[in-house]
């Protein structure tokens, strides 16, 4: 028998307290009378950061980068060890706590290094010595009951509204809109996909005529580039001691190239196929629909940079790369680089990194950024050190341009385009003089976050850190979910 996981704030709550073992009078009384207030407290305390971590998990990247299984096991051994730890010992140790529930009971499942964090941050607001006080609002607004007792709390959760505000959950207002478009996105690619399904078996439906097929693999043909002079670009940028920059243009190159000729290559056939010259397989069937519902072909993305966009935006993206790199390399570097272009971004980072280490004759891993946002978008000069990119936008909050610093999003407005930032490469013993807060912003190449586990420890979505100036203390953008993305889905 599978028992599915309850949906929402106050029903989390109410199952875990209509269960074994915190609806067992035994259980939910302490043996220290003077203690039970805390227990009590403590105990919804803990009910309720399982509810929220929960929860998040509907609100997709922003809540989580992995969707995590939590389940009511890990709540009931981290409430057996709460209960062992108030009647064992004098004093309660809120970092041995923390360490049992945060980073073995739930931690344990936790695989991203970004996840951990932002679950750590989240169990600190509901782990710590200010929940016993009485005037603590739980979720920013709810006043637990003065009386004590197992009805009384219950009664309190029943008296909870069914839908909850994104606040409740650390998050802002417009997650309730990001979590809304996903499912509705959802529900329509669920829809094509079935209409894909029935039609494929009917070779006589129009979705695959030979004239559709062959108008939209011609169109999409004469959007793509010509292919770049890889032995001209090699020529004109030689590999050399002192620019890593060559080596990233010409292999950012020969990436494009291996990926263009494969998409030319896919739609040439299927234009042979639609003529009847080859075989229409199973492949170019599924490429034939994916080319009918705008999705980018399952084929092309085995070759291809992460993307969420619709075909129709990939190829507009994929064009304007081809176009950054074509004119990188017939005028040279840029004054400012277009970070969303690199394929592969880390070379790119790496590469400026290496030429500051020669230059200095300095190891490489002892050097890092440092990261000054600038208010206009793009230069047209280069900076005397470092580069700037440009490119990046900021998900779940917004850039300030007014205090230099992170600010709040604004209402209905999902992504801020992220003003040009100035990387400049330092030795990690010159010590920055930091006048207000930072956060350690995390940047991914698409809006999914997610990807394959690397060795590195972090996904293979995640492409580097970026320290922004905030007034407000980290965990409040952790527990928003901030985040820079390279592109969006649109």
């Amino acid at each position: 028998m599978a028992v599915e996981t309850t949906s929402g704030l106050k029903q989390t709550l109410l199952h875990a307290y209509s269960t074994s073992p915190i609806n067992q009078p035994d259980f939910y009384q302490i043996s220290d009378p003077e203690a039970q207030q805390k227990w009590e407290r403590l105990l919804f305390s803990v009910c309720f950061f399982h509810s929220v971590v929960l929860e998040r998990r509907s609100y997709g990247a922003a809540g989580w980068n992995i969707p995590y299984s939590f389940n009511i096991s890990d709540l009931k051994i981290s409430i057996y060890q709460l209960k062992s730890f108030l009647e064992d010992y004098e004093m309660l140790s809120w970092d041995a706590l923390t360490y049992m529930i945060g980073e073995c009971n739930y931690g344990g499942k936790v695989t991203d290094q970004l996840d951990r964090r932002c679950l750590l941050s989240l169990l600190s607001l509901y782990l710590a010595p200010h929940v016993i006080e009485k005037n603590h609002q739980f979720g920013n607004r709810y006043l637990l009951p003065t009386r004590d007792g197992h009805h009384e709390y219950t009664s309190f959760i029943q008296g909870l509204p069914d839908e909850q505000h994104p606040a409740v959950f650390e998050m802002h207002e417009n997650a309730d809109i990001a979590r809304d478009l996903a499912e509705t996105s959802n529900l329509f690619e669920s829809v094509l996909s079935i209409s894909g399904t029935s039609l494929s078996n009917e070779r006589s439906a129009t979705s695959f005529s030979e004239e559709t097929n062959i108008s939209m693999a011609t169109a999409l043909l004469d959007k793509l580039m010509p292919e770049f002079n890889l032995l001209e670009a090699q020529e004109r940028y030689p590999v050399t001691y002192g620019n890593s920059m060559n080596t990233v243009l010409t292999q950012e190159m020969q990436r494009y190239n291996s990926l263009c000729a494969m998409i030319k290559t896919s739609l040439n056939t299927l234009i042979k196929a639609s003529r009847g010259l080859v075989i229409l397989t199973s492949d170019l069937e599924e490429l034939a629909t994916c080319l009918k519902q705008n999705k980018l072909p399952p084929s092309w993305s085995r070759y291809s940079y992460p993307s969420r966009k619709p075909l129709s935006g990939y190829i507009n993206d994929f064009t304007l790369r081809q176009k950054f790199f074509l004119e990188w390399f017939e005028s040279g570097e840029p004054a400012t680089f277009w970070i969303s272009a690199f394929s592969f971004c880390q070379a790119f980072l790496t590469a400026v990194m290496q030429n500051y280490a020669r230059k200095i004759n300095f190891s490489i891993d002892q050097i890092h950024f440092q990261f000054n946002v600038m208010k206009e978008y793009s230069f047209n000069e280069k900076p005397s050190e470092g580069v700037y990119v440009n490119g990046l936008f900021l998900e779940c909050c917004r850039w300030d341009s007014e205090s230099g610093s992170l600010g709040e999003s604004r209402s209905k407005v999902l992504y801020e385009k992220m003003p040009a930032i100035l990387m400049i490469p330092v030795t990690k013993d010159r010590q920055i003089t930091e006048e207000i807060g930072y956060f350690d912003c995390p940047v991914y190449q698409t809006c999914e976050r997610r990807g394959e586990l690397s060795t590195t420890g972090h996904s293979t979505n995640f492409v580097s850190i970026i320290r922004l100036p905030s007034r407000q203390a980290p965990t409040h953008w952790i527990n928003r979910g901030v985040a820079l993305l390279c592109q969006l889905d649109e």
